[in-house]
Parts: C-alpha cells; structure tokens; sequence
C-alpha cells in the first residue's frame, strides 16, 4: 500500500474534478468561462459532460480526434456545482445552486440539449446526485442537510415505468414529484449520496461527520454511523521526522533564521487538500487502484 504515480498536471493551480476515459489518453477542453466543478464521463457513449461556475453545462462529443462541445439549455441563474450521467447515457442531472436540479436530454431536432427542472421542496444549494439503476428516480442531497427521491422519468426518452420499491404504483408517472425524503441525524450539508448495486439501498455523507443509509423497505429508520476517527491505514508514505523538526513553529524558525519566505512543503504526495477521488482499477468492491486530486495541481494514482 501507498505506492504512487505522479502526474504534476497544473502548476499553483488546483484541480477540483478529473475523469478518466477507457485507453487514458490526455487531452484538453476548453469552453466554460469559469471554474469547471464537476465532469463526468459515460463509457459506452464516449461522452463528457461537464458543469462550472458560469452557470453552463457542455456535453463533448470526439469527432476525428478532436472533442467538440454541444449546447446545453440548461436555463439557471446561479453556478452548476455537480453533473451525473443517468445508467443508459441518454440523461444527466446537473445540481446547481439555484436551489433546483436540470435533468437533460438530447433534441435530435435541434441538435441539443434541452433540460427539465426539479426543485420541489429543496430549500438550498444541490451538491451531488446519484442515479437509480432503472433510470427513473435520482437521489438529490443539498445543503438544506437533506436528500430527497424524485422522479426523473422523462416522456418520449424513457419508456412507462415498472413498479419499484421506492416509487410503488403510478408515482413514477409524474416528473420531478417528490418521492421521499430524509434527514441526516444532527446538521451538516450533503457531500455525497449513492444507490447499492441493486438499487434497494440508499447511502450519503454529511458534513457532520456520519454515514447515513436508509433500505427502500424500511423507509422510517435511517441509520446512522459516525466517521471513526481511528487510523486503519494510509496510501501516503510519508517521511518519517522528528516531531521537533516536523512542528510548524520550528518550520517557520528555520526559515526565519534563513531569511526564506518560500514554503517548506509537506512530508506528503499532495502538497494541499485532497479535493477528489475515483477508482482507477478494479472492480466495484474490489478496486486495485485509485487516483485523487489536489489544490496542489497533482493527479495521482495509488496502488491499493
């Protein structure tokens, strides 16, 4: 465990999102007039879908080698802050913090994408959403300290919906209706939220430092478990020091008696936060290597 491959990306800038396509190969895209927050790549399609700060989503498509954006009506007045492509590709959800969600799907016609709003009963900014297997419902959390089950079945892309656990009956007819909706134990924003494999579970984190997970067949009981603080490992191997030598007051003494301004660094890969991780290897629940993000500019990837 912690060997690693370093891959110096930006210099001083940081990088908040990354993806990676099938073969790995680089390249650059370059259309948003502000930060880009999230990217996300469907692998069957070869398509990119990314989301920023300027309040527009793009979707790229590779033609002859060269990655060409596609226009997205995504119709909101505040900054997209995540994007997720639906199971079969043909949909994605853009979170923003116009205190709503844009599903969006491709017009032929028009040769774009067009988007259907959710904002039902959401009080707050949207920062993640995860997709149902079957295509029809997205899990929303947000800053509101929820997360909340929408319909997001849309006419004319998705065929009449089947009974599910979370939506029995004809609740899946309506888009955007509100399915359920849960609250985290304490306070804390929404950072994450994903559906089990099989669809039946739900889980997210919060920013009170806990896990939450709710079972479609139990929708009354949410448990929840708080982060361990307890040390099971590390993929950093970092240098050993004397905790003399390695205090922060005993760093800037060193350089003050040097006259050096400069920062001295960290005895760490990522010299700064750690902003994103995503597997890089493996299979789910058994991923052979991840790769993570930093302010410092730096993709690296881990051996697990």
């Amino acid at each position: 465990m912690g060997k690693s491959e370093i891959h110096q990306v930006l210099e001083a800038k940081p990088i908040y999102c990354f993806a990676f396509n099938k073969d790995r190969t680089a390249g650059t895209l370059a259309e948003h007039g502000q930060t880009v927050t999230s990217i996300d790549w469907a692998p069957e399609t070869n398509r990119i879908v990314t989301c920023g700060q300027d309040r527009n989503a793009y979707v790229w498509v590779n033609t002859d080698g060269e990655w060409k954006p596609t226009l997205v009506l995504l119709r909101v007045n505040r900054a997209c802050t995540y994007v997720k492509w639906s199971p079969k590709e043909d949909k994605f959800a853009v979170c923003t913090g116009a205190r709503m969600v844009s599903i969006c799907n491709f017009e032929e016609d028009n040769d774009w994408w067009v988007s259907r709003h959710i904002k039902e009963d959401i009080r707050s900014t949207t920062t993640c959403v995860a997709w149902h297997p079957n295509n029809l419902i997205v899990a929303i959390g947000s800053s509101d300290f929820k997360v909340r089950l929408f319909g997001a079945a849309v006419k004319g892309v998705d065929k009449r919906p089947a009974d599910c656990a979370w939506a029995p009956g004809s609740k899946l007819k309506s888009f955007g209706g509100l399915l359920h909706e849960f609250a985290s134990p304490g306070s804390g924003w929404v950072h994450s939220v994903a559906f089990a494999p099989s669809g039946d579970k739900l889980a997210w984190v919060s920013h009170a430092s806990s896990i939450c997970a709710v079972n479609s067949a139990a929708l009354d009981t949410v448990v929840s478990t708080p982060i361990a603080a307890k040390k099971t490992g590390t993929l950093d191997e970092a240098k050993v020091v004397k905790a003399k030598e390695n205090s922060a007051m005993s760093k800037f003494k060193l350089m003050d008696a040097k006259g050096n301004t400069d920062k001295t660094g960290l005895d760490t890969v990522h010299q700064g936060a750690v902003t994103h991780m995503i597997p890089f290897a493996g299979e789910v629940g058994a991923y052979s290597r991840v790769a993570t993000s930093g302010k410092d500019g730096k993709i690296v990837v881990w051996d697990l």
